[in-house]
């Protein structure tokens, strides 16, 4: 009599689980729909390029504009799907893995905000030279970067030429570095 209960307990359990898989897939589809509709500007059933970009914008709003906003280089990494070139168009299947890149790199923003943020010990806004230096020590693993690789990035990033970088500019002197 035991076993007979367990049996039907079991089976049970396997209906609980199959349907809750069922409504996950269901919520999975509804959202991808959802997010076509709001996006597929062109209605074309697939997501361009300038369409990723409000996508990206629309996700990423919180911390990006500080950071200069959704960069090509981020579309770019969107647009991939994980390989190596990028597709001309997102369809609704890889809109998951889209999804999942976009939260990826606003995740990154904010530890760029945070980073900016911790060396900005003067709350100025900027890094200057000094600054900069302890920045790139930690994402250095601690080692201290040379003055010249300091002065590289700055030629590259300083566009007011007076020695600093803004926290829009911090994504682009990492990326210099």
């Amino acid at each position: 009599m035991g076993n007979g209960v367990s049996t039907a307990r079991h089976g049970h359990l396997a209906r609980q689980r199959r349907a809750r898989r069922q409504g996950v897939k269901n919520d999975a589809t509804a959202l991808k729909k959802n997010i076509l509709k709001m996006f597929d500007k062109s209605k074309t059933g697939k997501l361009n390029r300038e369409e990723v970009r409000a996508l990206c914008e629309s996700i990423m709003n919180e911390v990006t504009p500080l950071l200069g906003g959704v960069t090509e280089d981020d579309i770019d990494q969107v647009m991939r799907i994980g390989g190596n070139m990028a597709t001309p168009e997102i369809t609704i299947e890889e809109i998951p893995t889209a999804l999942s890149t976009v939260l990826a790199l606003k995740s990154n923003n904010f530890r760029i905000h945070d980073l900016f943020k911790k060396h900005d010990t003067d709350n100025s806004g900027m890094l200057h030279t000094d600054q900069l230096k302890t920045l790139i020590a930690e994402i250095n693993e601690g080692e201290m970067p040379s003055q010249e690789d300091i002065d590289y990035i700055l030629k590259q990033c300083d566009t007011s030429g007076e020695g600093h970088i803004t926290e829009s500019q911090v994504k682009a002197a990492i990326s210099a570095w």
